[in-house]
């Protein structure tokens, strides 16, 4: 990766630059995001950036030693780790098990999602963890000298990962670490590591990308047409990761009919369309049911606009302002917000391989109850 990969944070693309070019570099740096702002694929660009033997003042020469290895993250003192756990084809427990198959799915595409991780080395993700196997490796890593480069780099990918007993471990390394040694440590959520380690990382927050950028990538990186690209862009709420799965798996009008319909169906309690609805739901893979609720949560926040006279708000939406108008009627303040909580309620469950017939079964005679309470 290179900094011209990545989509916006300009800012931070800036700041990091810099930092490097005025011998500024923080030994242990934090980048903090939402997923799919691109911090993980910053983090490669700027390891590359700093070890790279002939950059320029914006990005990395691409074509030294150095550059040609980390083409395929590979570079000796690059070393990466991540969230795993045993699975039926393996019984190691450690990043060292999983780095081919970190990099081969990295290397498709560095806005891979945590639940997308997940399923490429088919885990689920109540037992992935950053373990003390991991940590170990880390501190033995770090006090060996550098085999190439004047730097070696260690990115931690998902730190909130990191297993509670082993986490303490690190503060040492990560609070008086050996000359030439950066950490970048990636997480969704700072609030889930341990405030020791917290404390002594430069934080950097990347904030969530612009529907236009989002737009414009899709278009010009991925040829997607305008009207497609602008329906997932607004769909995406600034998370590449979630446009791409939106892009690959089909056309958002697809997804958007479909909820449409299936709420239409579970207001009238047409108990068969119900059911022909799940069936076609259930038949969809993991992640595309997750964009699918992901739709009716955008969808419930746009009601809740309109009941406050956000009209603006429907500006990137024009072809499905005619359902939202008469669905906002709906949808209100005695059942806004338990009916927003199914559907968070019902992503949680998908992401730990519930049956899908029976998460949305369930979740549409809830839906049915909520319109009745938001009548009364």
């Amino acid at each position: 990766m290179f900094f011209k990969d990545i989509i916006g944070q300009d800012k931070i693309k800036k700041q990091l630059i810099n930092n490097v070019n005025n011998n500024r570099i923080s030994h242990a740096q934090l980048f903090a995001e939402q997923e799919g702002g691109g911090a993980l694929g910053m983090a490669f660009a700027y390891a590359r950036y700093i070890n790279c033997n002939d950059r320029t003042e914006a990005d990395s020469c691409g074509v030294c030693v150095s550059c040609l290895k980390f083409n395929k993250l590979a570079h000796p003192d690059l070393h990466i780790f991540f969230p795993t756990a045993p699975t039926k084809d393996t019984n190691g427990v450690n990043s060292k098990s999983y780095i081919d198959k970190f990099r081969e799915a990295v290397l498709d595409s560095h806005y891979m999602s945590l639940s997308k991780w997940y399923d490429h080395i088919g885990i689920e993700k109540k037992h992935a963890i950053i373990n003390v196997n991991d940590c170990n490796e880390i501190i033995h890593l770090a006090n060996i000298k550098t085999y190439e480069s004047k730097y070696r780099i260690f990115v931690v990918w998902m730190a909130e990962k990191l297993q509670y007993r082993a986490a303490p471990k690190l503060l040492k390394i990560v609070e008086e670490p050996h000359d030439n040694t950066i950490f970048i440590f990636i997480t969704h959520d700072p609030n889930q590591l341990p405030e020791t380690i917290l404390s002594r990382l430069q934080f950097i927050r990347f904030p969530p990308l612009g529907r236009q950028e989002i737009k414009n990538a899709l278009i010009e990186k991925y040829g997607c047409s305008r009207e497609v690209a602008s329906n997932i862009s607004f769909q995406a709420s600034g998370n590449f990761s979630e446009a791409l799965n939106q892009y690959q798996l089909s056309q958002p009008e697809e997804i958007f009919y479909l909820f449409r319909n299936w709420m239409r169906s579970c207001y009238n309690l047409k108990t068969e369309e119900i059911f022909d609805h799940i069936d076609k739901i259930a038949s969809f893979g993991r992640e595309k049911q997750k964009s699918f609720l992901k739709l009716g949560l955008k969808i419930i926040n746009q009601c809740l606009m309109l009941n406050y006279n956000a009209i603006d708000s429907l500006k990137h939406f024009d072809e499905e302002s005619g359902f939202l108008f008469k669905f906002s009627k709906k949808v209100n303040h005695k059942n806004i917000i338990p009916m927003a909580n199914c559907l968070n309620e019902a992503i949680s469950h998908i992401d730990r391989n519930a049956n899908g017939k029976i998460v949305f079964a369930d979740l549409s005679f809830k839906v049915h109850k909520f319109f009745k309470e938001g009548s009364n």
